[in-house]
């Protein structure tokens, strides 16, 4: 990822020589039903290292949960956010080619594409109830302000959201988005102007939404901690159990449980879970994400939260992934939704993930 989307460390920064296996699309035989994880890594281009999309089991006959079952690649170029549609169709945001392709379940061939020109596309998220797929777009490919696009029923065309959050607080980079069950639309982004990095902490971040039939994102008001608290904006997502899961990329300190414990400037991830009421969100609890880094696009999926882990041993962060099977960089982990703390599993293959990024389940 570039400088905007990720400040890291300077040693970060530097591939250790490791041998990038560079590989074609693919997916293992497999029943025709079930569901798959699906997680996006965006490589490093800058070094010469397209990105995938890998593919896991999640709930298919005769395979245990978390095996890899194959990866999305060319014309993949730096593959961000992955969303499902309710057809299980997969949609995957390119943040280097301002393209979003769109993947049919269990399949690695495209059967559709979104055009998103002169935008680089972070995150989707999909209406299930109009077929809507919503964008975020964290900046223009000439480092211009973020966007949000909505593409109606998945057509080609697009209506377009700018300077959201006007007049007090323009969110200049928007990141994460997320549908709920009724077809209203949240978002977050920082007031940043690109190429620079969101900075940590309020005033900077905040979380907004797009009702249904309204022509303009507002901000939300919230109980308890506010969401203007969020140190690194991150995943937006209702997650089926009346919450909306607003995700932060570092720790928020005092308000996280248990010790946290990432490498100064890294942060591990906490999950803000809400409770939509008339007016405003009710904070229900945060939770720490002990062993991931850096976290973006985590995705809970029942009683599980899945969190790429975006730096991990190979970057140096002693601590995450803990079992790796193979020689990996990093890996994918996976929580108890609610509790958090110590991964339950581990996902180290592919051994040449680098940067996984986001995270989403077929349904």
């Amino acid at each position: 990822m570039n400088g905007a989307l990720l400040p890291r460390l300077q040693d970060a920064m530097k591939v250790r020589g490791r041998k990038h296996a560079h590989g074609d699309s693919f997916i293992k035989h497999m029943t025709k039903t079930g569901q798959l994880a699906y997680v996006s890594d965006p490589g490093q281009i800058f070094a010469g290292y397209p990105g995938y999309v890998y593919i896991y089991a999640w709930n298919i006959p005769g395979f245990t949960r978390g095996t890899f079952m194959g990866q999305l690649a060319g014309p993949l170029v730096e593959p961000t956010g992955v969303c499902v549609d309710k057809n299980q169709n997969v949609y995957v945001a390119d943040f280097a080619t301002s393209l979003i392709w769109k993947y049919a379940w269990n399949d690695v061939i495209p059967i559709g594409v979104l055009p998103d020109p002169g935008n680089n596309p972070l995150s989707c998220s999909v209406d299930k109830t109009t077929g809507n797929v919503a964008v975020t777009n964290l900046s223009t490919t000439n480092n211009g302000s973020g966007s949000v696009y909505v593409y109606p029923g998945g057509s080609a065309d697009w209506v377009p959201y700018y300077n959201i959050g006007a007049p007090s607080n323009v969110l200049n980079q928007m990141w994460f988005a997320g549908y709920d069950t009724n077809g209203n639309l949240f978002a977050d982004g920082c007031v940043q102007q690109p190429p620079s990095g969101c900075t940590l902490g309020p005033p900077n971040n905040y979380v907004v939404e797009l009702p249904k039939g309204a022509d303009e994102f507002v901000p939300i008001g919230v109980q308890g901690v506010g969401l203007t608290a969020i140190q690194v904006p991150g995943q937006i997502q209702w997650d089926g159990a009346g919450n909306l899961d607003v995700g932060d990329g570092t720790t928020v300190p005092g308000n996280s449980p248990g010790a946290c414990i990432a490498q100064p400037g890294s942060g591990c991830g906490a999950l803000y879970a809400t409770v939509i009421k008339p007016t405003e969100l009710k904070q229900e609890f945060v939770t720490n994400f002990i062993q991931s880094f850096a976290v973006r696009g985590s995705w809970t999926q029942g009683t599980r939260v899945i969190v790429p882990n975006i730096l991990g041993n190979g970057w140096g962060f002693p601590g995450a992934c803990l079992t790796p099977a193979a020689p990996s960089v990093t890996c994918t982990l996976v929580y108890y939704y609610g509790l958090g703390v110590s991964a339950i599993a581990e996902w180290d293959f592919p051994y040449y993930q680098l940067e996984p990024w986001g995270a989403t389940v077929s349904k």
